[in-house]
């Protein structure tokens, strides 16, 4: 189910910015891998990155929607990209005293915002935007963000707290 597009207005480094959150078009998810590119192709050239990129769009696990893209994205300009991530649908293994049953979960991955237009809060709206699609539409147990920038990632991201399922504390998540 795709996620509704939603308009945000915000203070930029250029004066006031229209924005939109929703899920990349197939033209937007061009633009929001080579913003990932900026940040996550090394060594890998742009180009190569790319097509691992569109290699890794075919395989099993993210075909079908198991791999969306969502972005922020100029309104007047739909293809200026200013933050974006990418969700993997993932099944989910929930163990409580009794049973083992499967539920939905998505990683979240590539997250990165423009560098022009960082420190604006445009990452922790990205990932406000795609948790409550997660959380409505996306029908997601619990979800977790891959990163390899520690606490920069923690800072942006929503305050830990725990879930409980069956009296058990499973994941720590928003």
């Amino acid at each position: 189910m795709m996620a509704e597009a939603i308009p945000f207005t915000f203070n930029g480094p250029d004066g006031l910015i229209k924005a939109t959150f929703g899920e990349a078009t197939t033209e937007q998810q061009v633009q929001c891998s080579k913003l990932a590119a900026t940040a996550f192709s090394s060594p890998l050239s742009e180009e190569a990155y790319m097509e691992r990129e569109r290699y890794l769009s075919q395989r099993p696990l993210v075909r079908d929607g198991g791999w969306r893209c969502w972005c922020l994205f100029r309104t007047d300009n739909p293809a200026y990209i200013l933050a974006t991530c990418k969700t993997i649908r993932r099944d989910i293994f929930i163990r409580d005293e009794h049973t083992v049953h499967k539920e939905l979960g998505f990683c979240i991955s590539s997250f990165i915002t423009d560098p022009r237009y960082r420190q604006l809060g445009l990452g922790s709206l990205l990932l406000r935007c795609v948790a409550e699609w997660m959380d409505g539409p996306g029908n997601a147990t619990v979800s977790m963000l891959y990163t390899s920038i520690g606490e920069v990632s923690t800072r942006t991201c929503h305050h830990l707290r725990p879930i409980h399922l069956s009296n058990r504390i499973i994941v720590l998540c928003q």
